[in-house]
């Protein structure tokens, strides 16, 4: 269900990058994606999900697709911490993700490492939004697989998930919260991202990304 949910967040990604897609739609298409990801999880588990497991589920996966969208604003960014998150989810949760998943997770960080090199700054290499909502979707889903397996509360594999995701989270909650103060729109884009705010303090791009890969490896 993993991979296939990240290649339905990538078709979305097409069709936004050729048609530009509202942020509304590409929303409304990510929580889609996300029900149907948890739903087909949840059939393997004989008593099912609790209704709140099974909502926070669907609002991490689409709220991760989105958080490495926009994370996707420097260059090397998003490819960079996605590698870092990949490997990671695949060191911590390799067991529980089972043999499958962990080599999807390791092939899709050596693809990361191979794309990195052409998307790295000065880019030559683009991913577009098909590139980070698939990067999303896949560290969204594999993310998801150890938390819903755990027995009873997942509070400690969610902490952990969390924290290997800190980078797009903070990012993304620090965008919105700020564009909420000033009374712009959320959906909006502009230099407000954390690497703006590193560059703005006389940090080179260079090295306001790889102050956020270190965050990431922390």
């Amino acid at each position: 269900p993993v991979p296939l949910a990240a290649l339905a967040m990538c078709g979305v990604g097409v069709l936004d990058d050729r048609l530009q897609l509202s942020p509304t739609a590409k929303l409304v298409a990510s929580i889609v994606v996300g029900a149907l990801l948890v739903f087909a999880l949840g059939r393997s588990d004989p008593d099912g999900f609790p209704g709140w497991l099974t909502l926070v589920s669907i609002v991490w996966f689409a709220g991760l697709c989105h958080a490495l969208n926009l994370l996707d604003n420097m260059d090397g960014l998003a490819s960079g911490v996605a590698f870092v998150a990949a490997l990671s989810l695949a060191t911590v949760f390799g067991d529980t993700l089972g043999a499958g998943l962990d080599v999807l997770l390791i092939a899709f960080a050596g693809a990361l490492l191979g794309f990195l090199y052409w998307n790295r700054s000065r880019a030559r290499l683009f991913m577009g939004d098909s590139g980070s909502l698939f990067l999303g979707a896949v560290l969204g889903g594999a993310s998801l697989v150890p938390v819903l397996r755990a027995p009873g509360v997942p509070l400690e594999p969610a902490i952990v998930a969390v924290m290997i995701m800190v980078v797009p989270l903070f990012d993304t909650s620090f965008v919105l919260v700020l564009r909420r103060l000033a009374g712009r729109s959320a959906t909006r884009g502009g230099t407000d991202h954390v690497s703006h705010r590193l560059a703005s303090l006389g940090f080179s791009e260079r090295s306001a990304v790889r102050i956020l890969y270190l965050l990431g490896l922390i």
